[in-house]
């Protein structure tokens, strides 16, 4: 028996540069009491693309895809039947745990002074999420391309603007904050019109997850379950697993082990540079940065120029501090 219908589709269009992996999140997560007919193409220059289905955590899938330099267009296509009635999770302990712990998109560490101050005088843990869906709402202005691949909950609450995924991630980060396990959930929301990705709260309340939209925007029951993380990713749907065509490694890093000297790399700043860049030839490799100063001058005392010295500049020849002054008759 079907208790419920619920339809959704995407199409994802790429410029692809060069030969890649991408492992395309879009397919509805199969959980229990759900029947999906689906259709999923991956289509590169026009010719069709075999794609590999990979289960991932809580009964989310990932579709690993091969594309070559040129257009890739993903398609997928989704009806979705309730054939029972619909449940509410249970919260085990370790997801009531990781849900505390703060992350890369909800810093809920250093927001503690000021969730504490404004939402933690309830004892109901309801309360306290409803306060914070209340403030993010009348506080945060949903405004399209407010926010990029960097922006946190705590950005979002300074700038006061952004679009779903911020409004989640400050939810999340808040209710972290004041000791409320929270959890991001990526969703196909029909409700939208037109219909759209969209990113939701879940918290933990009572032993069971609750959902909670801080944009007020979709309606809960239309949603489509795709993915659920502590942290919703940018650019969740898609990600560029290996430069050389193996599928579950990161990308390659600079030697120099910091994203500041990657930035002041000589190989990382030059159009076309490999993806790796040998060990730097000497402390000249890096070049300072605006506002920064050059390699410091450092002078080496020798017998030879007694109270002067020689001058050694990096690695290069140590030579006679300007000729000892020109030799300083005096």
């Amino acid at each position: 028996m079907i208790v419920s219908t619920a339809t959704a589709n995407c199409q994802l269009v790429f410029e692809v540069s060069e030969p890649a992996w991408l492992a395309v999140q879009v397919a509805a997560a199969r959980r229990p009491g759900l029947d999906i007919s689906e259709r999923f193409e991956a289509l590169t220059n026009g010719v069709p693309v075999t794609a590999q289905e990979l289960a991932g955590s809580h009964h989310g899938r990932q579709h690993l895809v091969h594309a070559d330099p040129g257009a890739l267009v993903v398609t997928y296509e989704a009806a979705v039947n309730s054939i029972t009635p619909a449940t509410v999770e249970q919260v085990t302990q370790p997801q009531r745990v990781a849900a505390l712990r703060p992350s890369r998109y909800c810093p809920a560490d250093r927001m503690v002074g000021f969730a504490r101050s404004h939402f933690a005088h309830s004892p109901h843990e309801p309360d306290r999420v409803r306060a914070i869906c209340t403030y993010v709402w009348e506080h945060i202005r949903y405004e399209l391309d407010a926010s990029g691949p960097g922006t946190d909950a705590v950005d979002t609450l300074l700038a006061g603007r952004g679009v779903c995924r911020d409004f989640a991630h400050l939810v999340a980060a808040l209710c972290r904050a004041v000791d409320v396990p929270a959890r991001i959930a990526a969703v196909y929301a029909p409700g939208l019109s037109p219909m759209d990705f969209h990113v939701v709260v879940e918290t933990a309340i009572d032993g069971n997850w609750y959902a909670w939209d801080a944009t007020r925007s979709a309606p809960r029951p239309s949603m489509i379950r795709i993915a659920t993380h502590r942290t919703q990713r940018p650019s969740r749907a898609y990600r560029h697993t290996d430069h050389r065509g193996r599928p579950g490694q990161s990308p390659p890093r600079c030697p120099r082990g910091t994203r500041r000297a990657r930035l002041r790399c000589r190989y990382w700043q030059r159009p076309g540079r490999p993806r790796t860049c040998p060990p730097p030839p000497s402390p000249c490799h890096l070049i300072p940065g605006p506002g920064r100063r050059r390699p410091v001058r450092r002078l080496a005392w020798s017998p030879s120029l007694p109270a002067r010295g020689r001058e050694t500049h990096g690695d290069h020849q140590p030579r006679a501090l300007a000729e000892a002054k020109r030799a300083d008759p005096g």
